[in-house]
């Protein structure tokens, strides 16, 4: 990852100020996401880090929330060959939540 990279993915996102209400500016990434080759660097990016910090081997499956981490996720988990867990705010949750601790 270098800087030209990130610059590059920063200029593919929209930035919509006073959405959805005064004084929010809004980072619309479906610019990103459409744009194949932005997309595919954020997802080796991600991938890079993740592989770094934690490992091939370091987890079991990719949890990803709501819609646009559902996109990311889903790619993730593709790349390292891994289960995916989707999560959704719990007023859309259609299935009992279960909470997971992690030992210390």
């Amino acid at each position: 990852m270098t800087k030209e990279d990130l610059d590059y993915l920063d200029r593919t996102i929209r930035r919509i100020p006073d959405f959805p209400r005064k004084g929010i500016l809004f980072y619309d990434i479906s610019t990103l996401i459409k744009d194949g080759k932005a997309f595919t660097k954020a997802i080796d990016i991600l991938c890079e880090n993740i592989e770094k910090n934690i490992g091939k081997d370091g987890f079991s499956k990719v949890v990803s929330i709501e819609s646009r981490g559902f996109i990311f996720g889903s790619a993730i988990a593709y790349i390292f060959k891994k289960g995916l867990v989707i999560f959704r705010m719990l007023s859309r949750e259609f299935f009992r939540m279960v909470v997971l601790s992690r030992p210390t």
